[in-house]
Formats: structure tokens, sequence, C-alpha cells
């Protein structure tokens, strides 16, 4: 296998676990959770289901792309909450 057929795969690899991470999460709904490590208000959710707000996710993210709490990996991927989701398309109108 040459340098290119593994970065290809690796690229595939990423986007699989990605997809996934994403279908894990899509549906997660929240109405007053908090972040696990500053107790402000959660935006964000990892594949391991636990919230962070902005600020505390971006945090650990440059750090380490495992979870805080459980050290699960998370490919350095966090995803938006639902609700903030919501809030933020309710703004814009």
């Amino acid at each position: 296998m040459n340098n290119t057929d593994e970065k290809n795969q690796a690229t595939e690899e990423c986007l699989e676990d990605t997809q996934t991470a994403h279908e894990q999460t899509e549906n997660v709904i929240i109405e007053e959770e908090t972040c696990t490590l500053c107790n402000d208000s959660a935006q964000c959710v990892t594949v391991c289901k636990h919230f962070f707000c902005y600020t505390c996710a971006r945090g650990f993210i440059t750090q380490s792309t495992k979870c805080v709490v459980c050290s699960e990996e998370t490919n350095g991927i966090v995803f938006i909450t639902v609700n903030e989701s919501r809030n933020k398309q309710n703004k814009k109108k």
C-alpha cells in the first residue's frame, strides 16, 4: 500500500467515524443541561453524550481528542445540541 492509499484509507475512516458520531448525537435534545466543567449553559455534546459550553468544548478539544470526562475518543468532534441549533435558527428569523 503506498502513501496515497494510506491517506485515502485514513480519510475514509475519519469520515465514517464522523458519520457514526453524528448519527449517535443528532437527536439529542436537552432542556436545561449544563456544562460538565463550568456549569454554564451547555450548547455542545460529545459522542459519549457529555455536555459542554462552547468555551470549555473548544478548550479541551484543542488539548486532546479525548473527552475530558470519560476519556472516550471524540476525534475532536463536538456537536451543537439540537436546542442550540434551533435557538440560532429562531434568532435569524
